[in-house]
């Protein structure tokens, strides 16, 4: 099992199960592969704090020899997608560790310790404000061929990832017509609301995501509603959600963000550029938290591959800055109440300060 820096993994919870068309067979496949036992409660309160070893920032969070990606926060805990390198199959499992390192306290997957013929994938984990309940992304795929299985959002307990209390299977409508199958950048809008940045996504070795928008849905009525566009979202491609609420977002129109709050037009919020001579060539990365804005830029270079930056602002005012990190962020996560990220790197975890 591979480690953080302050200790090993925990070994996942005994007993927890495991987690393009419109396909009814993928659909009862996952419910199928949901229904087991449960295990000890996955969000428990941490153990005792356990310090970090090096307490500056920017600090290697986890040391993790196969992928540890698709952070977010909830409270002082990082929540995200951690492959096991110890199982042959390579599921894809949630995990918890406290935001400012140490020891990994908890993880859970698919059909617990128990490998199998199909890569079962927990991906891009957001947990409701009132910490009840946690929305994934759930891929099934066969460990052979990487052949897609299944797909669907999952909303389950947060204390039991394993029990299905919602799912949007596979597919849904996009506004313009045909269908959308990705689900990204999931959040919630308030305890019982789930918001997904959707659109059409491929697999494979070419695979591309085309965003169309923000969606949402309730959760807590039988039979779940469609997925809808929020109409003052429609052309985001990126967004983040501030601690009291308001999201803020990269329109897919000019490439600039703008600001927006439940029955308000958005409000533009103002253009990034790299700050350093290059040529901007887009925004991959967006978050909010303790004050500042931040965003993961592209910026070219006539005679070297394109490189990623973080850039900051504050959102009192000022202009952007950049924060140096010794690494070319690949995503980014907000801590709520303090300026600083999670940033995705390589496959591993970081924690960098935004002031």
């Amino acid at each position: 099992m591979s480690r953080t820096r302050a200790a090993s993994a925990a070994e996942p919870s005994r007993g927890f199960t495991r987690g393009f068309p419109r396909a009814p067979v993928a659909l009862a496949t996952l419910l199928a592969a949901l229904a087991c036992g449960h295990g000890e409660p996955f969000g428990a309160t941490p153990p005792g704090a356990l310090e970090p070893l090096d307490p500056t920032l920017p600090r290697r969070l986890t040391f993790n020899s196969a992928a540890d990606v698709s952070p977010s926060v909830v409270g002082d805990t990082i929540v995200f997608s951690r492959q096991d390198s110890g199982r042959a199959d390579g599921d894809v499992c949630l995990a918890l560790l406290p935001v400012e390192g140490g020891r990994l306290y908890r993880t859970a997957c698919a059909h617990g310790t128990s490998a199998d013929t199909v890569r079962d994938s927990w991906l891009r984990p957001a947990v409701s404000p009132d910490r009840r309940r946690v929305a994934f992304l759930y891929e099934r795929r066969a460990v052979a061929s990487g052949g897609l299985l299944s797909r669907a959002l999952v909303v389950a307990s947060f204390d039991a990832p394993d029990s299905v209390a919602v799912t949007v299977a596979g597919s849904y409508d996009l506004p313009g017509g045909g269908l959308g199958n990705g689900f990204h950048q999931i959040s919630w809008a308030d305890d019982v609301t789930v918001r997904f940045l959707g659109g059409t996504e491929t697999s494979g070795a070419n695979a591309s995501f085309v965003p169309a928008g923000v969606f949402q849905f309730p959760v807590g009525t039988d039979p779940s509603p469609d997925p809808q566009i929020v109409p003052d979202l429609a052309d985001a491609t990126l967004y983040a959600v501030n601690d009291d609420g308001t999201v803020y977002f990269v329109s897919g129109t000019d490439g600039a963000v703008y600001r927006w709050t439940a029955g308000s037009a958005p409000v533009l919020d103002g253009p990034f550029d790299c700050l350093d001579g290059s040529g901007f060539g887009g925004l991959t990365g967006l978050a909010v938290s303790g004050g500042v804005l931040s965003v993961i830029a592209t910026c070219l270079y006539p005679q070297t591959p394109p490189r990623s930056r973080l850039l900051a602002r504050d959102l009192s005012g000022g202009a952007p800055r950049s924060i140096e990190v010794p690494f070319l962020p690949a995503g980014v996560a907000g801590v709520p109440g303090r300026p600083w990220v999670v940033l995705e790197v390589a496959g591993d975890l970081w924690l960098a300060a935004l002031r």
